[in-house]
């Protein structure tokens, strides 16, 4: 069971200090369509049917069925079906559109993580451009911050995601639950803009007190540590990141030696050319002496 209420302490000249007391709870849920908002019933009459077994199904009206599926899934307390229309092929590709919003306009709404997707590219001017939209999203543009947003439309569901970067750096298309599906528990906000110096200096006094984290204070030891050990490597760790600016670093070497080598190229055929001027006027001039 998760805590709700969180002591935050660290240990300072011996001492456990308690930062601050505070309370917990899931950021966001999203509205879906499975049992907790709707409701399987009889395709006939609309009835809730009973369960009988694994999954056999008996309505009072006769109708039976043996699977879920046969049944009618409706918005719970209404009668009105929920039809799942399919917006994609299902295919693995496909077209997502990029938005931008002023951060300040999207800093009104509360950006509930749903899941968060891990981003590699193939090609350098995939890398290139993805680098740009990083820098976008991350220093001030035209005197403004901006979100990019991603959006695009799965088998079933459309999709809203943000792209960034983590706090480790790393690249991220953070998935959001969409506004309108969203129901929100108690949180708190904060506007960056009216942290004034004071704030800031009594911030580094507090920071100061709070001791540094080592690398394995980043790992668990309880019963699930004994569990990933059968399948995670330490020597594993990272190999599946890559590094953008080392292939940023091997496109523009790439570019390079594109470059030289045209060039290059382009001088033979240059030679070729006047070698071929200075044949043709030996044979002009050789046709013109008198016999």
């Amino acid at each position: 069971m998760v805590k709700q209420i969180l002591h935050l302490r660290a240990s300072a000249f011996g001492f456990q200090t308690v930062i601050a007391k505070v309370r917990i709870s899931k950021l966001a849920e999203e509205v879906r369509g499975d049992y907790q908002y709707t409701d399987l019933v009889c395709p006939k009459c609309n009835q809730i049917p009973g369960k009988e077994g694994h999954e056999i199904y008996k309505c009072s009206c006769g109708f039976e069925a043996s699977s879920w599926q046969k049944l009618k899934r409706v918005i719970k307390g209404t009668f009105k079906e929920v039809v799942k229309a399919r917006l994609e092929s299902g295919d693995k590709e496909t077209y997502a559109d990029m938005y931008k919003m002023r951060l300040e306009d999207f800093s009104r709404f509360v950006d509930a993580t749903k899941e968060e997707h891990g981003v590699t590219v193939d090609d350098d001017a995939s890398a290139r451009n993805l680098f740009k939209l990083l820098v976008g999203a991350k220093f001030p543009i035209a005197g403004q911050k901006w979100v990019i947003i991603i959006f695009w439309k799965d088998t079933f569901e459309e999709r809203i995601a943000l792209l960034t970067s983590s706090i480790s750096g790393t690249v991220i298309l953070k998935e959001v639950i969409p506004r309108n599906l969203a129901l929100l528990r108690e949180t708190l906000r904060v506007d960056e803009k009216k942290v004034s110096e004071q704030d800031v200096e009594q911030a580094k006094a507090l920071l100061m007190q709070i001791p540094e984290a080592k690398e394995e204070m980043l790992d668990v030891k309880d019963y699930r540590k004994e569990i990933a050990e059968q399948f995670l490597k330490e020597e594993e760790y990272g190999q599946h990141i890559q590094d953008l600016n080392v292939i940023l670093e091997k496109g523009k070497k790439k570019l390079a030696l594109a470059k030289n080598l045209v060039q290059t190229e382009s001088g033979t055929v240059e030679a070729l050319k006047v070698e071929v001027k200075a044949q043709a006027e030996t044979k002009t001039k050789k046709k013109k002496q008198p016999r």
